[in-house]
């Protein structure tokens, strides 16, 4: 479509800005005629000049085509060059009112993808169970995530500590699907995520609570070393691995235990003084024992079992 276009001058210009704005806006095959720096050169004047006599004395309306749903002409008030080619060469089809609807249309189309794409990913995390496969680190945002709920609070205990590694776990539940991340042009609203994930993740966090929670004993097996090449070398060596983190903290007794085993190999244990009462007698605040009436009767209650037997654990210690 050809474009329309019309230069307003106001009355009270002088002969001078007069001219120098006719010959602005002076137009040849759609190319202006005149650049600036003609101008500011052959009137001896500045950018700010020139800027100023365009602007506060002329306008330029633009009529290039038609809205495409109401049909009222698109009128375009520009003061520059710029601002004229800008608006010659856009692709501009709506009116204002026309485009604010279609953007809001637009808008809640991509919103509806985006909740059906969500969904459908949220569900096949569901069905994967895959949560199951996160780090430990990450289990936990996770589980926080959907005990706490409200983003701020979220924002408080999770990201207070390590900003940018907590968005690196949080990006990562949100791309396999285990969360949403509720956002607002450029800000975090919430966290959102199906409802019978929340019963999974707590029934889930309370098995491995009972596997992963930190012990405060300690217990391993001192393997004998039969073939020694050298008299220096250690009588008992071998590599055991913890299933769980052991605390074991300053100032507190503990009492450690030896079993020698049929092949020369020791079981050791080590727990705090305080729980031997609650595994051997507990029954203990009734009537106080000496520690080593109490150490006696233990040892002397020893289950056989051990003896022959180079594999043991927690249920088998008396403490």
């Amino acid at each position: 479509m050809k474009l329309k276009y019309n230069i307003n001058i106001s009355k009270d210009t002088t002969k001078l800005k007069r001219e120098i704005i006719k010959k602005y806006w002076a137009l040849e095959n759609m190319e202006f005629k005149n650049k600036p720096s003609i101008l500011k050169k052959e009137y001896n004047i500045s950018q700010y000049e020139l800027n100023n006599i365009i602007k506060n004395n002329s306008t330029c309306e633009i009529n290039k085509n038609e809205c495409i749903e109401c049909g009222i002409e698109l009128i375009y008030n520009v003061t520059s060059q710029t601002q004229f080619r800008e608006k010659a060469n856009s692709t501009i089809i709506h009116c204002e009112e026309c485009q604010e609807k279609h953007n809001k249309q637009l808008k809640k189309e991509r919103e509806l993808n985006q909740t059906i794409y969500i969904n459908q990913n949220l569900q096949k995390a569901l069905a994967h169970r895959l949560w199951e496969k996160l780090t430990i680190n990450e289990f936990s945002v996770l589980k926080s995530i959907i005990k706490i709920k409200d983003r701020n609070i979220i924002f408080k205990e999770l990201f207070s500590q390590n900003y940018q590694g907590t968005w690196t776990i949080v990006n990562k539940l949100e791309r396999i699907g285990l969360i949403s991340v509720l956002r607002s042009e450029k800000s975090v609203i919430g966290f959102d995520f199906l409802t019978e994930l929340e019963n999974k993740i707590l029934n889930f966090d309370e098995k491995i609570e009972t596997v992963l929670k930190p012990k405060n004993n300690l217990s391993f097996s001192l393997a004998r070393k039969t073939n020694k090449s050298k008299e220096n070398q250690p009588d008992y060596s071998g590599v055991f691995v913890l299933p769980v983190d052991i605390v074991l903290k300053k100032g507190i007794d503990y009492i450690y235990g030896g079993w020698i085993q049929s092949d020369g190999s020791i079981n050791l244990k080590f727990t705090p003084k305080e729980e031997l009462y609650n595994v051997t007698h507990k029954d203990i605040e009734k009537e106080p024992k000496h520690i080593k009436d109490v150490m006696a009767n233990m040892f002397s209650n020893l289950p056989r079992k051990f003896e022959n037997n180079n594999e043991f654990n927690n249920d088998d210690m008396p403490f």
